[in-house]
């Protein structure tokens, strides 16, 4: 696996090497999730995707917006990636992605952190209780 980078590194990258470093994050740990490695080599992903978003968050809005994009991605791990972020600032872009993504058609692990951030955010009356049809 590649090596994971610090913080530090992360700064020093420009935001289309941050979006690039998102998705190819976002769709190893989906890989290895699904190949059935150790759940330590997904978490090591995730941990890779946290400190990228963190960076694009840290960026301020004209970086964010670049998620926008991203929820047509092709890969449904980087269209989640990209609705769990900008829900957040666009969650009127964001709430179809997630809806489409929690019906399980992607697998189910990607259905049940679609489904579960759509129930968060009900219960926490960001979106309507009946949003889904």
């Amino acid at each position: 696996m590649k090596s994971m980078m610090n913080k530090k590194n992360y700064q020093s990258m420009t935001t289309d090497e941050l979006f690039l470093a998102m998705e190819g994050a976002a769709i190893s740990a989906h890989e290895v999730y699904i190949t059935g490695e150790p759940i330590e080599k997904q978490h090591l992903w995730i941990d890779v995707l946290t400190a990228v978003q963190e960076e694009i968050r840290a960026r301020g809005y004209a970086a964010e917006s670049r998620y926008i994009p991203l929820l047509a991605a092709p890969h449904p791990a980087v269209r989640l990636s990209a609705a769990l972020a900008a829900r957040k600032f666009a969650p009127d872009s964001a709430v179809p992605v997630l809806q489409d993504l929690s019906h399980g058609k992607y697998g189910t692990d990607i259905a049940t952190n679609a489904g579960m951030t759509l129930d968060g955010m009900r219960k926490r009356g960001l979106i309507p209780l009946k949003s889904e049809s």
